[in-house]
C-alpha cells in the first residue's frame, strides 16, 4: 500500500479497480481537481491490458499469420507454424511491464494507488488495511466468469488461464458460442490443437 498520512485518507473520489474504465474515471476526475485514489487487490492494469483484449490480440495476430499463409500456400514456398512458448514470451513482454508503468503514471498524476481488497464499511467509507473515506466511490471492477453448476466444473479453465497456457493441448473443447470462444478456438487450431465447441 502506498504510504499515506492520516490526513490523506480522505478523498473526493475512490475508484475500486484499475482497468481501462477505472483508470479513465480516475484520470478524468483527478484532472478536474478531485483528490482521487484507486484500489486494486490484483496487479494494477485490469482485465483488458493484462488478462483480456490486449494479450488476446497478440495471440490472434500469430493465428492470422498462419491463416494467411495457408490461404496463400499456392504462391509460397515452405510452411510456418506457431512456437507457442515463444509466442507466450512475446505476449508477456507486453503484459508484464504494464502494471508498474500504469502505477507510476497514476502516481505521477497525483492519484494514490492502494493495493488490497476493498470492503465497504458504509456508503462513504472503504476499508483496505486502513479506512478511507470519499464523497464519491466508483466501482469499476469488471466481471468474473459465471459458474456453470455442472459436474466436472473444477476441470474447466477460464479465458484468463487460457491466455497463460504453457502449451496448447492436443484436444480442447470450448464451452459457449460467443466471439471470445471462437477467437480462442481459432488461436488454438492455428497452434496445432484440435478444437471442439459446446453451445
Amino acid at each position: 500500500m502506498s504510504c499515506l498520512s492520516s490526513n490523506s485518507m480522505r478523498y473526493d473520489l475512490i475508484v475500486i479497480g484499475t482497468g481501462a474504465a477505472a483508470s479513465t474515471i480516475a484520470y478524468t476526475c483527478n484532472a478536474k481537481g478531485l483528490k482521487t485514489a484507486v484500489i486494486d487487490e490484483r496487479e494494477v492494469g485490469g482485465t483488458c491490458a493484462l488478462r483480456g483484449c490486449d494479450p488476446k490480440k497478440v495471440l490472434v495476430g500469430a493465428a492470422e499469420v498462419i491463416d494467411w499463409s495457408d490461404r496463400m500456400k499456392h504462391v509460397l514456398d515452405g510452411s510456418i507454424k506457431i512456437r507457442w512458448s515463444d509466442l507466450m514470451r512475446f505476449k508477456r513482454s507486453f503484459t508484464e511491464p504494464f502494471p508498474k508503468k500504469l502505477e507510476d503514471n497514476l502516481l505521477s498524476e497525483g492519484i494514490d494507488v492502494i493495493h488490497g481488497r476493498a470492503r465497504f464499511k458504509d456508503a462513504n467509507t472503504i476499508k483496505v488495511d486502513e479506512e478511507l473515506t470519499a464523497k464519491y466511490i466508483a466501482v469499476a471492477t469488471g466481471a468474473s466468469p459465471a459458474r456453470l453448476g455442472i459436474e466436472g466444473e473444477e476441470y474447466i479453465i477460464t479465458s484468463e488461464q487460457f491466455l497463460e497456457l504453457d502449451a496448447i493441448p492436443d484436444n480442447i473443447t470450448f464451452i459457449g458460442g460467443g466471439y471470445i470462444s471462437f477467437e480462442f478456438a481459432h488461436i488454438a487450431a492455428r497452434a496445432g490443437g484440435r478444437c471442439h465447441n459446446i453451445t
